[in-house]
């Protein structure tokens, strides 16, 4: 359920009070004239879990102005309340974004978001710790984010933005941007246990320690699920996270951190329509009950933060290794009719990178000069490979490459405060990439080459504040996303290296520290071309420019201090430029969505939330000639916490929706088909799903205990 975010007030330095156990917010009074803070970097700087929660009282001395109506930020309040069964619902706290399954549990979401199917993260960019997550030139696509190795309870803050505004946001940050800043204080730790319908299953242990100047936090968890299926989907992962963090001085904060993934599953894979509408597949059925995958994923960083008032300094850097074998089949027997179509796409990498910004105020008469200088760099190791298998099995190789890929971006960003009335915040980024690309199924790998390319990104915001409960955006800003490296080099037609992508925005904000706010925007974006690395066949598909726009309204209400009220609806329009009136649909491009909340924090102990999403029905072809159908849900939680004990019952698809929660439009063959057929295939969304969970927090045992013996 999503808060109307604290670090979101109107662009000015005023003390804030967060309601919070029932204690309710005093009226907004009207603040002095003074200039707004810069905006903090989306560099997660030291967070507690549960400040938000336990403070009576916070002073924001820099708050977080957001740049656009459409960004938002959400807290560890804002997540704890909301059903979240896997890592990736977390992206939608993002209004109108949605995170979808279907392979298993394993493979990466496929994510949709204004007007976008962005597959698993080709036009989005979501970062953790301020590491990114996407992964570039990937063996399944362009920008592929498996969210598995985040442990929801360690997130503290969730940044959302969207289009591409803010010069900070690089590579892939074309329908926006998601920043997931991990927790690096914990006060109430913790140790669960989950267990639920379908083989579900699941433990977590989340601690903090706080000796002195230093904070450490660790977490652990194991989770498992066969799933509905008529082939059990068999998924376990496992998962830790440690931070220590400490000050040096007055001035300086030091952290490390780590996190380390491992999973593997099964998958039933996508069913054709036509067989279970003829009843040879059963709604729950597979074709090829070998699909599935195991992977895994572990880096390191280590930050530097240096506050000195007007001037601040920043860096983060860190370094990891990744793999992936993901067995699928789509076409079934279309290709080979007595093996079978099976497909194995390996990869393996080393990843690391640096983010660096220097901040500094400095007033000149009545203007104050807010500016951000920051360098941004990664670079990617990578092995990969496409095979044919058959039941896990090589029979033979498709492609073996290797890509190493690295991109440096600098960027310079002013926020000029003319009075608390105006804003204007310009920036311009530079990014620079260097591909280089080897296809090892060529006899002594000569098949390679090196390519550069670079790309110039401006921006430009406008904030007007004529009231303090009224705010005015106008954005527009060019952004892109990279493609895929072999692509680029090694393709007999190679594609541009960058896509470029022009975004505009209008927006209207009303906020009150009390109720809440009400956010309206109307946006569009233009995008060169839609150009895809088709991972499942090793080619690049490029199409013409498209163009999205639309509308979006947006709703945070708190009529009391522990009830929390959300609504967002969005309508968006997608199509390709070049479209001449004869139904040139951008295929699998959302038309509308609405998700909606009610969320409970009683200060007696009781919690949950209701939550609705409704995904609409949007073309599956870009001749319309199939329709993915649209689809309701309903989630729903309900927890109670008596001093050291918390009990939470989960119910998901409570109305009891027979959806299919992802849609593809495929030619496949089945056995006993002359020829290959084009047909929706879809993945069953899980019926009617209960969950229970309990809780136990040892610290509040040992002060209950403590307070009995009448001991300090």
């Amino acid at each position: 359920m999503s808060l109307p975010p604290a670090d979101e007030p109107p662009p000015i330095v005023q003390p804030l009070e967060l309601p919070d156990d029932g204690d309710e917010a005093p009226p907004v009074e009207d603040p002095p004239p003074s200039p707004p803070a810069p905006p903090t970097p989306p560099l997660d700087a030291p967070v507690a879990l549960d400040d938000l929660d336990d403070a009576e009282e916070i002073v924001v001395l820099a708050p977080r102005p957001i740049t656009a109506a459409s960004a938002l930020t959400a807290d560890s309040r804002d997540i704890r309340l909301r059903p979240i069964t896997r890592p990736g619902d977390l992206v939608e706290l993002m209004p109108g974004a949605f995170a979808v399954q279907h392979a298993g549990g394993g493979k990466a979401n496929q994510y949709f978001v204004r007007g976008f199917d962005i597959d698993h993260g080709t036009d989005l960019a979501i970062s953790v710790a301020g590491i990114p997550a996407n992964m570039v030139s990937h063996a399944h696509g362009q920008g592929y984010t498996d969210l598995n190795f985040v442990i929801p309870e360690t997130v503290a803050r969730v940044d959302v933005r969207k289009g591409p505004y803010e010069v900070f946001d690089g590579d892939l940050a074309t329908a926006g941007a998601v920043d997931m800043a991990l927790a690096q204080r914990v006060d109430d730790s913790f140790v669960s246990g989950t267990y639920g319908a379908f083989g579900s299953f699941r433990a977590l242990a989340l601690l903090g320690v706080n000796p002195g100047r230093t904070e450490l936090v660790g977490a652990a968890e194991i989770q498992g699920a066969d799933g509905p299926f008529d082939n059990p989907q068999g998924f376990v992962k496992t998962n830790a996270y440690v931070s220590a963090t400490t000050r040096v001085g007055d001035h300086v904060t030091l952290g490390l951190g780590g996190t380390m993934y491992s999973g593997h599953w099964s998958a039933s894979g996508q069913v054709p329509l036509r067989a279970v509408e003829d009843g040879s597949l059963s709604y729950f059925g597979s074709v090829d009950p070998t699909e599935g995958g195991q992977s895994w994923r572990r880096q390191l960083w280590v930050t530097a933060d240096a506050d000195f008032g007007a001037q601040q300094f920043t860096a983060r850097g860190w370094y990891g290794g990744y793999a992936l074998n993901l067995f699928s089949n789509f076409t079934f027997f279309a290709g080979d009719p007595v093996r079978g179509d099976q497909i194995e796409q390996e990869d393996r990498r080393r990843f690391g990178g640096y983010d660096v910004a220097y901040t500094a105020s400095v007033p000149v008469g009545p203007v104050v000069f807010h500016t951000r200088l920051g360098g941004q760099g990664r670079f990617d190791a990578i092995d990969t490979g496409l095979f044919h298998d058959a039941a896990r099995e090589r029979l033979e190789t498709t492609l073996l490459d290797h890509v190493d890929e690295t991109r440096q971006g600098v960027y310079l960003r002013e926020d000029i405060a003319f009075d608390r009335w105006v804003r204007l915040i310009g920036g311009v980024r530079y990014d620079h990439f260097t591909f280089g690309a080897t296809d090892a199924t060529t006899p002594g790998g000569l098949d390679a080459g090196v390519q550069y390319a670079g790309i110039v990104s401006p921006k430009v915001n406008v904030v007007i504040t004529p009231t303090p409960w009224l705010d005015l955006f106008g954005n527009l800003g060019r952004g892109f996303h990279s493609n895929d490296a072999r692509g680029v080099v090694l393709a007999p037609d190679p594609v541009d290296p960058v896509t470029a992508s022009t975004g505009y925005e209008g927006g209207v904000r009303l906020h009150h520290a009390r109720w809440g706010q009400v956010a309206l925007v109307g946006w569009g974006l233009d995008l060169d071309a839609e150009t895809v690395w088709v991972g499942d066949e090793g080619t690049t598909e490029l199409r013409g420019a498209t163009r999205r726009y639309g509308f979006e309204g947006s709703l945070r209400a708190t009529p009391l201090p522990w009830l929390l009220l959300d609504l967002d609806a969005t309508v968006t329009k997608s199509a390709y430029v070049g479209n001449a009136g004869n139904g040139d649909a951008v295929a699998l491009a959302p038309p509308f969505t609405l998700t909606a909340g009610i969320g409970i924090d009683h200060p007696i102990g009781v919690h949950g939330g209701l939550r609705v999403k409704h995904l609409a029905a949007r073309p599956a072809t870009e001749d319309r000639s199939l329709i993915a159908e649209g689809w309701t849900i309903l989630d729903a939680e309900v927890g109670y916490r008596w001093r050291f004990v918390e009990a939470t019952l989960q119910v998901n698809n409570v109305i009891g929706s027979r959806w299919k929660e992802v849609q593809f439009a495929n030619e496949s063959q089945l056995p006993g088909e002359p020829a290959p057929v084009e047909d929706l295939h879809f993945t069953p969304g899980w019926p009617r799903t209960f969950l229970g969970t309990l809780t136990f927090y040892p610290g509040a045992l040992l002060d209950t205990l403590k307070g009995r013996s009448g001991r300090g």
